[in-house]
């Protein structure tokens, strides 16, 4: 029983959308309208048979396009917020430094870790003079 309850639900729905597209071939193939004004849903349904990789393909160019719009819409959406709301910006400012901050500091310090003793000591308290004596000087400033 509970298995056809949606279907019973949706099924009023179901035979309107039937009756409408039966409606519209009757209309476009009897009243004469020529095919590249009204084509009848059987045209429509043949030709997306037949080209459905050429639609395919325009619809992921599409789909692209749509998600890039809708991610500059976000975008903006989110600055002129920032822009309107001083707590959503210095709270958005806050995730962008934990975000942005604190993976390459605590990665920076994971690899100074692996190192071996004696590079990383000898590495750390070098100075600048002596860590830049080494690298060869620019052909410019040898003049």
């Amino acid at each position: 029983m509970k298995r056809w309850a949606n279907t019973e639900r949706s099924l009023p729905a179901a035979l309107l959308l039937l009756a409408l597209l039966g409606l519209c071939e009757l209309v476009s193939k009897a009243a004469g309208i020529p095919a590249y004004r009204l084509p009848a849903p059987s045209a429509i349904g043949i030709a997306l048979y037949d080209h459905f990789g050429l639609l395919a393909s325009h619809a992921q160019t599409t789909l692209a396009a749509v998600a890039a719009g809708l991610i500059l819409a976000l975008a903006a959406a989110l600055a002129f917020s920032m822009y309107r709301l001083p707590a959503l910006k210095q709270a958005l400012i806050a995730v962008v430094i934990l975000v942005c901050f604190f993976p390459p500091a605590v990665n920076l310090m994971e690899g100074l870790e692996q190192t071996s003793r004696p590079l990383s000591g000898r590495c750390i308290s070098s100075t600048i003079r002596f860590t830049f004596s080494f690298t060869p000087k620019p052909p410019f400033l040898s003049l």
